[in-house]
């Protein structure tokens, strides 16, 4: 049985219509019968559309009354061909359509499939945010803390921050932090804590609004609420409390530190598009113009470079400040595209 069973892989319609032993089951059937289709049924699920047109055409041709073929047994074959051919075309007809439209709600599935596989991707990646020179950009972490950051500045951080560890990023240039507490009442732990990695330092936040900057070798900490806390792991590490009002530096080039006294809301004046001259030689003030605005500066008159200014100034863009050094200093800049020369007149 198993030998003729497995003759039934390459069946279609038509031969089905033509097995005797499938006509005789469908034109009378019986239990015995019954159990060996529903065997073969089992075994190629595939068939089953095949097996149920021949089925339908069986009955229907045992329906019509007996008539002689005007030419015989051909004829009679040819008009048959012709019923199945034209039964075929109606259920096409009628298939096709749900088809194609079964096909358009698959592709539109798995177009949600992919959408979401991707969006649940993006959420373990990688944000990163760079600003271009002379632009000031206010961002929004996952935690709803608040970063400002200068023009020509980095950050970047996982996505999807968790409760059960502590929130981390790593800084390039300038920001001003404004960072949310998360800590129950009377409770802090480590998962609680917010952290910037800058420089090769590692800043733990145990306060809510800071500035740092990091430009050329030197990394500047300003406090201005809460606490932090300062440290350098391995060779020449250290450790460093910061209380309000403080402001740390760092070289990572000597490798050493110092605090230094200053008015601590000038460090975030930039965040208002300000400016503070206050304790800024001129040659401190063109290196902002050329880490945060993007000019490549040359000072003809070197005996102007240690002079200072006072005040406060606009710095919605480098032209407020290049405006200032012209008036203040007299002297003339000649440009050529970000490329600036200063003389004295």
């Amino acid at each position: 049985m198993s030998e003729q069973v497995n003759a039934y892989s390459a069946y279609d319609s038509v031969a089905f219509f033509n097995d005797d032993r499938y006509i005789r089951y469908i034109l009378h059937p019986d239990a015995d019968e019954g159990a060996y289709w529903e065997s073969v049924a089992a075994q190629y699920p595939d068939k089953a559309i095949a097996m149920e047109e021949a089925r339908v055409w069986m009955l229907l041709l045992n329906k019509q009354e007996k008539q002689t073929p005007v030419t015989g047994r051909e004829e009679a074959w040819q008009q048959l061909t012709r019923r199945i051919g034209m039964d075929r075309q109606q259920n096409e007809d009628y298939f096709a359509p749900v088809k194609r439209v079964a096909a358009w709600v698959s592709g539109v599935a798995a177009m949600f499939v992919l959408f979401w596989v991707m969006s649940e991707w993006m959420q373990h990646g990688e944000q990163r945010y760079h600003t271009d020179f002379g632009k000031v950009t206010k961002i929004e972490l996952p935690d709803e803390s608040e970063v400002t950051l200068n023009g020509n500045s980095v950050i970047h951080y996982t996505r999807g921050w968790k409760s059960s560890r502590p929130r981390e990023l790593w800084l390039q240039g300038e920001a001003f932090f404004h960072v949310k507490h998360v800590a129950v009442k009377n409770r802090w732990q480590q998962a609680d804590s917010f952290r910037v990695h800058i420089s090769g330092l590692n800043v733990t936040v145990t306060g809510t609004k800071f500035n740092i900057k990091s430009r050329r070798s030197e990394v500047e900490i300003t406090l201005l609420e809460g606490g932090l806390r300062v440290e350098k792991t391995g060779d020449s590490g250290f450790v460093k409390w910061l209380h309000p009002g403080d402001v740390f530096l760092y070289d990572s080039v000597r490798q050493s530190t110092r605090s230094i006294t200053s008015n601590v809301q000038s460090k975030s004046a930039w965040t208002r598009h300000e400016l503070d001259l206050d304790g800024y030689t001129l040659e401190e003030i063109l290196q902002i113009l050329e880490d945060t605005y993007g000019y490549e500066i040359t000072l003809r008159s070197p005996q102007l470079a240690d002079k200072k200014l006072t005040g406060t100034i606009p710095s919605s863009s480098g032209e407020d400040i290049l405006f200032v050094i012209q008036k203040v200093f007299n002297v003339s800049i000649s440009r050529q595209g970000n490329r600036l020369i200063i003389t004295k007149t």
